[in-house]
């Protein structure tokens, strides 16, 4: 089955975490579809580690993967 829409783009899906700022060591709230993120507290910016990709976190990755071939 080729769906329209990948699945994962639902918005329900994407989660929050929490990144040390490795300036001042506030707790910075990221999301899972986000490459960074201004510290409230020190304004610097705050990277992920790695752009997360739609096979990190989306339960639809492997299905999807597996209809494009």
């Amino acid at each position: 089955m080729i769906r329209d829409k990948c699945p994962g783009q639902d918005e329900r899906n994407i989660k929050p975490g929490n990144l040390k700022c490795p300036n001042c060591g506030y707790a910075v709230e990221i999301f899972s579809d986000e490459l960074k993120r201004r510290c409230p507290k020190c304004k610097k910016l705050v990277y992920q580690e790695k752009l997360p990709t739609c096979t990190d976190w989306c339960k639809s990755a492997q299905e999807c993967i597996q209809n494009r071939r």
